[in-house]
């Protein structure tokens, strides 16, 4: 199951607290499987989506590469080495989070002037960092 958040590979736990509310030191795969009775696998969504391209599309047969995700936020999935690449945190692909404008929004993951509150509607692409730097 994709999360619209990042997921400590090693606790299972989504990794940035408050990103999705309620769910804060709930394993979430955990909990999911004993509701389903059916074993979950749980990773952030663009980590799914990267491993989707590698195994079955456009990423087929490469060692490295990137799947972008815009949709409600924006994100990254990282295949290194044929694998997805999470980093120790399970963060790597979190490029929501890049800070742009020291001075500018704050996403709700307390980042100032991310990506993200730039980009969630009905923002983009009115507010957008490229509409604005015309």
């Amino acid at each position: 199951m994709g999360l619209a958040a990042p997921v400590d590979p090693r606790t299972g736990l989504i990794a940035t607290p408050g990103l999705l509310r309620g769910w804060d030191g709930v394993p979430v795969a955990e909990e999911l499987g004993s509701r389903l009775h059916r074993p979950v696998f749980v990773d952030n969504e663009a980590n799914l989506g990267a491993l989707g391209e590698y195994r079955m599309g456009a990423a087929q047969g490469v060692r490295q590469a990137a799947y972008l995700r815009l949709s409600h936020g924006v994100g990254a999935g990282l295949i290194v080495d044929g694998r997805v690449y999470r980093g120790g945190s399970g963060k790597a692909g979190e490029i929501g989070h890049l800070t742009l404008d020291e001075h500018g929004l704050v996403c709700r993951a307390a980042t100032a002037a991310a990506w993200k509150p730039w980009w969630e509607p009905p923002r983009w692409p009115r507010s957008s960092p490229a509409a604005t730097a015309r």
